[in-house]
């Protein structure tokens, strides 16, 4: 028995030593500075005084129509209503200056989420005089780049126009609404908390009523036990 309480307590200190403290005592491979690799340099930064990074943000690419492509006209306006935030409007006309009817057109919010996105707002279609047109309520407040895709129709290649306008509304912060029995949930750990007590309390009151009921029986039954 001492030797197997030996060998255990020896196998626990050579593991100690690898997997703890003395792991780090042990010899590891190492690579010459000049051989490890340096790290890519980031299209967006720039040197300052030879040594110096200094972080420039990435600049957005320009949007630009097809020089052959139909021409997109994008206009935005406040709404009437306030609710319905802003209304986009656009006119597609062909390169000679006629309007394109029945034409296809996407309408995009250029956000930056993990860089610059085009977020699909809505789709519409252009009437007899090549208009289309488009309210919306953006998410927040401030400048908004808004682009227009006409998705092309016969001969006429795809083309797109651009609008900048400064949002001061913006969709209300989302409130989930309150549970209709939320008020009852909340109460559920409390009663059954209540009730294990309530259980516990009658066990325990059983146990002593028959612990002393066994107490007064051998009490009795040693008081006979003298007297005869």
């Amino acid at each position: 028995m001492r030797r197997v309480v030996i060998a255990l307590a020896a196998v626990a200190i050579a593991a100690t030593l690898l997997l703890g403290p003395g792991r780090s005592q042990l010899p590891t491979a190492t690579r010459p500075i000049s051989a490890q690799a340096a790290p890519a340099p980031d299209a967006a930064t720039a040197t300052h005084a030879g040594h110096d990074a200094v972080s420039v943000p990435a600049a957005r690419a320009a949007i630009a129509p097809p020089p052959d492509g139909a021409r997109v006209e994008v206009t935005t306006r406040a709404a009437t209503k306030a609710e319905l935030g802003y209304i986009i409007e656009t006119r597609v006309v062909r390169p000679d200056g006629r309007p394109v009817n029945d034409a296809v057109v996407r309408f995009y919010d250029l956000v930056d989420f993990f860089g610059p996105r085009e977020e699909l707002i809505g789709t519409a279609r252009t009437d007899g005089q090549g208009n289309a047109s488009l309210s919306y309520l953006p998410a927040a407040t401030g400048s908004h780049d808004i682009a227009v895709r006409f998705a092309g129709q016969g001969s006429l290649v795809p083309s797109v126009g651009t609008a900048t306008f400064e949002a001061t509304v913006a969709t209300p912060p989302y409130r989930s609404d309150e549970p209709a029995l939320l008020a009852f949930t909340r109460l559920v750990p409390y009663a059954a908390g209540a009730i294990v007590l309530v259980v516990w309390g009658l066990i325990a009151f059983a146990l002593f009523g028959t612990a002393r009921g066994i107490a007064v029986r051998a009490a009795h039954t040693s008081a006979k036990e003298d007297t005869a």
